[in-house]
């Protein structure tokens, strides 16, 4: 149930809320999830540091730090649903984290 009666621009606003919704919500397609090897965990580790949540090497290895603080970083940005127990994870997360930790 969202609503935006009072706000000043309220459709821009529930398109807004919906985005966060599906962000927070939704669940992870099979497509979209991706391996986390190679570059793709050197780009983790980097996003990881940025946000402050791992202070280890950027190797590209998707070890135990690594997988700690991405969950840690998960649970943080409130993508808990999204987040996978495999070493994989899941694109919506990671685009959103590639636009709030990335360069």
């Amino acid at each position: 149930d969202l609503r935006v009666d009072e706000h000043p621009a309220p459709i821009a606003e529930l398109k807004r809320i919906l985005v966060l919704s599906q962000l927070y919500f939704g669940k992870t397609r099979p497509e979209d999830l991706l391996p986390i090897q190679g570059a793709l965990a050197r780009e983790i580790q980097v996003l990881i540091q940025r946000a402050g949540v791992y202070t280890g090497p950027i190797n590209g290895e998707y070890d135990e730090a690594t997988r700690s603080a991405l969950s840690r970083l998960i649970h943080t940005e409130n993508l808990e649903m999204r987040e996978q127990s495999d070493p994989h994870i899941d694109r919506v997360a990671l685009e959103y984290l590639r636009e709030r930790f990335g360069s």
